[in-house]
């Protein structure tokens, strides 16, 4: 039950984290964020930051009196601080590494010294790397490229090994490409739906034949908040829509939609990430988390798209 429980949110003015929140304060949850806000944006929990039960805690989740202090008295911990992007970690690997692990092992620690009883990692598709088939499964081999998806795995290891020795219910969920309001502009969507707005050329990278698993905010949040109540023991669950889309169909999408349809180039790969971390196809098996949910109200990519052009203009 999510009415009345105390959960901790780290990273909660983030894209994924400031949803989750909004919904769990609307459902009568009492909620603590922790965020230091690198890169959280405090506007995006606008609806909630004056509500009774939701509460605003400045900290990082590498400092052990800062998490100490948030984690007492918590029933659930949700997991959602992190340096973002595959390209800023490969950049700034060590710390990505370090901030990682730190953060990780200090949360699991403080929950089993303040009895929490379930935990929430969220993790990415990265771990799988180029994947062997499609779509993924959630115990398909791990063959992760850069260090952010390093980073990842090596969390999620933690949050076993904890599971396992001291039975706190523990879910890691591999999120794929979730998008919606309020995103980073550095991420496709919103970076081709701000083109779109101001009539530019929508530049796709490459031939645009590379495929990604686009699952939209409400659905994720959802999936996360289900699977989080019926969860028992230690899971790993992969949140995405379960379908492939090619980013050329994502512009030919997206221009269709706009007022004034977009003229579509296609150029070169973005080499600010390394060729060698670039992924060309990702789709999730989402089998597991359906089976433990049962079916939702899905949104569709053109349903999704038209509600995050809405929100833009």
């Amino acid at each position: 039950m999510i009415a009345g429980s105390r959960v901790l949110v780290t990273g909660g003015a983030g894209f994924l984290g400031s949803h989750l929140c909004t919904r769990l304060v609307e459902e009568g949850a009492d909620v603590s964020v922790l965020d230091n806000f690198s890169s959280g944006n405090l506007e995006r929990l606008e609806k909630i930051v004056s509500c009774e039960n939701f509460h605003l805690i400045e900290g990082d989740i590498t400092n052990a009196e800062d998490v100490r202090q948030s984690v007492k008295d918590t029933d659930t911990v949700l997991h959602f601080a992190a340096k973002v992007g595959v390209i800023r970690a490969a950049s700034h690997g060590i710390d990505v590494l370090d901030s990682t692990l730190k953060g990780i092992s200090l949360l699991l620690s403080e929950s089993v010294r303040g009895e929490v009883k379930t935990f929430v990692f969220a993790s990415s598709s990265e771990v799988y790397g180029e994947p062997l088939r499609l779509p993924s499964r959630e115990d398909d081999p791990l063959v992760p490229r850069s260090t952010y998806a390093v980073a990842k795995v090596a969390a999620e290891r933690y949050c076993e090994e904890y599971a396992t020795l001291y039975g706190i219910d523990t879910c890691v969920f591999r999120y794929f490409n979730v998008y919606g309001p309020h995103q980073n502009d550095n991420f496709v969507i919103p970076q081709f739906l701000r083109h779109t707005l101001k009539g530019e050329v929508l530049p796709v990278y490459g031939s645009g034949a590379q495929t990604r698993d686009f699952s939209y905010i409400d659905d994720a949040v959802f999936l996360t908040l289900e699977a989080m109540n019926r969860n028992r023991g230690f899971n790993i669950y992969n949140v995405g829509s379960g379908e492939n889309t090619s980013l050329k169909k994502l512009a030919e999408l997206i221009s269709s939609l706009s007022i004034k349809e977009c003229e579509i180039a296609f150029v070169e790969l973005d080499r600010r990430r390394p060729q060698e971390y670039e992924i060309i196809h990702r789709q999730a098996d989402i089998s597991k988390i359906v089976s433990l949910c049962g079916t939702f109200p899905r949104h569709s990519l053109e349903e999704g798209l038209k509600t995050c052009l809405e929100a833009l203009m």
